[in-house]
């Protein structure tokens, strides 16, 4: 008797990550534009000592991304970039490997985006000061480029 091979979770939680990302972005859309048609904050002032912060996170985030289109494209039309950018065949990350930690970047950088965006306009508790988010963020950079 022929034994089943085990059934591969790696595209479905690639799929689940992805929708998630989606799901923030559509929030994160809305609450940026639609919610500041209906309601305009009364400060805006945030946006230009905060924003650059996120602006660099935002394209961490996109390299990340087009990171795992290149590696698509390129493992689809048989480019050996391995050994062009000549990198360690080993080591090497996998386009899924690319597209999970792109998706697990896109989620936490959204999310705290919406957190920060949330407790500045007064839509969510300000049980925790909205600065601190920022900071959280860079935080989490750094441990995450010392790991």
């Amino acid at each position: 008797s022929k034994q089943q091979p085990d059934f591969d979770w790696r595209p479905f939680h690639l799929g689940y990550r992805f929708g998630a990302c989606l799901i923030l972005l559509f929030w994160l859309l809305w609450d940026t534009i639609v919610d500041t048609l209906y309601r305009p904050p009364k400060d805006s002032g945030w946006v230009h000592s905060i924003f650059p912060i996120y602006r660099a996170f935002f394209c961490v985030v996109l390299m990340f991304w087009l990171l795992g289109c290149c590696i698509f494209v390129w493992s689809k039309y048989r480019v050996n970039y391995i050994y062009i950018f000549e990198i360690d065949p080993r080591r090497a990350a996998s386009i899924e490997d690319v597209f999970f930690q792109a998706t697990n970047v896109t989620i936490i950088v959204m999310t705290n985006f919406l957190l920060y965006y949330k407790v500045l306009r007064g839509d969510f508790p300000a049980w925790v000061p909205a600065p601190f988010f920022p900071m959280l963020l860079v935080g989490i950079a750094l441990v995450w480029a010392l790991v």
